[in-house]
């Protein structure tokens, strides 16, 4: 990531291997930033468990295309994206392994509630969109709205309707949460958008996106919306779902 005499800095798309895409990934998140409203910020990292949180950064001129070698020393076509500090101001050092360690404690408490005082919760949550940056831009999940489809599932695979494979260190089955609308193109971390799938279905809906799989998912979530009366996200999943 090069920085030029105006203070902007033109951060190189997701993708090390071939040419980058727009498509599908988190490069169509950070293109279309300004006008979702979605927050990016940025971080540097020098060695590995340690970055620099710089501060929050927003898109200020067109993306454009350029030619620079892969990992494998090919020439592909990358996307650049001119970014600028909002608030420029010294670096703050963070360790990656306390923010692992905080997500894992609130993680912990949040299982204590059970799934009726989860989605009260899950209501009154206001939706930030915000994105960061670690060598690449990713949305932020809810752990809320995670432990809560989890929770929902009762410990069995929203698509193969088999129960977890294993338990967590916890003892809770494991189940992985997944946005049928991915984050990454756009989809809300929403209840109407998330379910709880084993491993080994979780792979295969990223490997083979087979539209049986997904018209499952979805026929899994609207059933989960009905039993509940949920009437706000029934209408928020048929806006998400009919698009």
């Amino acid at each position: 990531m090069m920085m030029t005499d105006h203070g902007i800095l033109n951060y190189t798309g997701m993708g090390t291997v071939g040419d980058q895409t727009l498509e599908g990934n988190q490069n169509i998140t950070l293109a279309t930033s300004k006008e979702s409203g979605i927050h990016v910020y940025l971080f540097e990292s020098y060695q590995d468990n340690q970055y620099y949180f710089d501060g929050e950064v927003e898109l200020v001129g067109d993306v454009y295309t350029t030619n620079e070698l892969d990992q494998n020393q090919n020439m592909r076509t990358v996307f650049k994206f001119p970014l600028r500090l909002k608030n420029p101001n010294s670096k703050l050092l963070i360790d990656i392994q306390d923010v692992k360690n905080s997500e894992k404690e609130k993680r912990k408490s949040i299982r204590k509630f059970s799934q009726k005082e989860m989605k009260e919760k899950i209501k009154s949550i206001v939706s930030s969109g915000s994105s960061r940056e670690v060598k690449a831009i990713y949305r932020e999940r809810n752990s809320m709205i995670s432990e809560y489809t989890k929770k929902r599932a009762n410990g069995v695979c929203d698509l193969c309707g088999k129960p977890a494979p294993f338990k967590d260190k916890n003892g809770n089955p494991y189940l992985e949460e997944h946005h049928v609308v991915t984050l990454a193109s756009g989809g809300p971390d929403k209840i109407y958008n998330t379910v709880a799938i084993c491993p080994n279905c979780h792979r295969r809906i990223h490997v083979l996106n087979r539209k049986s799989d997904i018209d499952k998912l979805q026929k899994v979530i609207l059933k989960y919306l009905l039993d509940d009366h949920d009437i706000e996200n029934i209408e928020n999943f048929k806006k998400l779902f009919s698009k």
